[in-house]
């Protein structure tokens, strides 16, 4: 697997190429996404608790704030700031 690659087929981070969502639309920071999954590669070691707030933002729809060099894309809120990533196919863009 290329470093980046998501299986959407297409890389991302680096600012090589765009990352695409679970649909394939292009996501970039600043952009709506609806939280599609919370995945068991980022709850697995952690808490319970914090696995509960953390899947409580299934269906939710945040604003990005960091897509990293990784292509992982970033999430949170005003009062804790980057708080949970998630790859590109696990998110699907928002557009009003």
């Amino acid at each position: 697997m290329i470093l980046g690659a998501h299986s959407s087929g297409k890389a991302c981070g680096l600012n090589t190429f765009v990352c695409t969502d679970a649909d394939g639309q292009p996501i970039a920071v600043g952009d709506d996404a609806k939280i599609l999954t919370i995945p068991h590669w980022l709850t697995h070691d952690l808490p319970k608790e914090d696995v509960v707030r953390l899947k409580a933002q299934e269906g939710k729809i945040m604003k990005v704030l960091e897509i990293d060099i990784y292509g992982y894309i970033w999430f949170g809120t005003d009062n804790i700031g980057r708080w949970f990533c998630l790859r590109p196919p696990e998110v699907l863009v928002v557009r009003s």
